[in-house]
């Protein structure tokens, strides 16, 4: 176990709102005397227009920026850090100098804990799979002397998912979907947080602080009303790469910081 003070959380992730993912561990982290930091790969101007009022396709990069930038306010972010990729455009991005960027970054850092996306990008996201595995080399590369850890974000497992949301509640219409959707093998998933009440409550601010994003135009929140969204949010899954003392096959409730 690291001394509390000493440890360093490094979030590595695609877009602004991507932090939105972890930011339950990153409030709880905080309030344990943990050090956060993030890095953005882009500054999400391929987004959609929701909210004119808010945003136009000049000042996409703009409000987008000063919005993740708000996030690290909220969750008491120590640094950000964007790599100024062009958004939407991983099949162009320069991998070997993105590489080296990320990994100057990583090493300036020092990081204990690395979490980025799952090798599928969590959604299927292009941008996302790219960070990720860009993210996977440059912690290949960093020093070996720490312990550090990489983990990866996960969907909810298979085995709790359908008795989580039984007792969460979720409408029979929304459960069927996000049991499609939103859930994986018990395989991929190491560790399971349940957030605290003021750790979802700070998560929930992050909505808030995005009103370029949300409400949808259908007026959901990750398309799901905030009400659903805030009942399955209370939880964070997580796949640890590196660990020797754990066995990748079927979550447990190791403690992450």
């Amino acid at each position: 176990m690291f001394k509390k003070d000493k440890v360093k959380i490094l979030g590595v992730f695609a877009h602004p709102d991507d932090e939105f993912t972890i930011s339950g561990l990153l409030t709880g982290a905080y309030n344990k005397g943990i050090e956060t930091h993030l890095i953005c790969a882009t500054r999400g101007e391929g987004c959609r227009i929701r909210h004119p009022e808010i945003m136009n396709e000049k000042n996409k990069a703009e409000v987008r920026t000063k919005e993740l930038e708000g996030a690290c306010n909220i969750l008491e972010v120590s640094s950000l850090n964007f790599l100024d990729l062009e958004d939407g455009k991983s099949k162009d991005w320069n991998l070997d100098y993105t590489l080296n960027k990320l990994y100057n970054h990583m090493e300036d850092i020092d990081p204990d804990i690395v979490i980025t996306f799952d090798s599928n990008g969590g959604n299927g996201n292009p941008d996302h799979i790219s960070v990720s595995k860009i993210t996977t080399k440059a912690f290949e590369k960093l020093d070996k002397i720490k312990n550090r850890r990489l983990y990866y974000t996960t969907l909810l497992p298979n085995s709790i998912a359908s008795t989580a949301i039984d007792k969460l509640e979720v409408p029979q219409g929304h459960k069927d979907k996000f049991l499609k959707n939103l859930t994986t093998d018990d395989k991929n998933v190491t560790s399971i947080i349940k957030l605290e009440s003021g750790e979802l409550k700070n998560k929930m601010k992050l909505l808030q602080n995005y009103k370029s994003q949300f409400p949808d135009t259908k007026g959901n929140y990750c398309g799901m009303p905030l009400d659903i969204l805030k009942k399955l949010a209370v939880y964070e899954c997580y796949y640890l790469k590196r660990n020797s003392e754990i066995s990748n096959s079927g979550y447990n409730t190791v403690d992450m910081l």
